[in-house]
């Protein structure tokens, strides 16, 4: 099952509006690029990505712009957690009339 990410996401990033859906569902995603030069590949997020360039973020922080035509394939190894982030509530959306205020 590919995530998808959430509409209210693309209208804050109107870039990824003329993206789509597939490449939308790469956004944040883990995955490995593996390069037009076949012995190079990063493993990361992809946190930007328009038509010309992707950005891949690593896990100690070093990111790196590649234009996608350098790019044989993209692997996703995690979809992208922004879809179930988006749907947990963390409190409550009115406030509790019942609960105890404490002064």
């Amino acid at each position: 099952m590919r995530a998808k990410v959430p509409e209210f996401y693309v209208s804050e990033h109107p870039e990824l509006e003329r993206l789509t859906p597939i490449l939308r569902s790469y956004l944040h995603a883990r995955v490995t690029i593996y390069y037009r030069e076949a012995q190079y590949q990063d493993t990361g997020h992809i946190t930007y990505f328009d038509g010309t360039w992707v950005e891949l973020t690593k896990v100690n922080g070093e990111r790196i712009l590649t234009p996608q035509s350098g790019i044989r394939i993209i692997k996703m190894l995690e979809p992208s957690a922004i879809e179930s982030d988006a749907m947990m509530l963390l409190r409550p959306a009115e406030p509790d009339s019942s609960a105890k205020k404490i002064p």
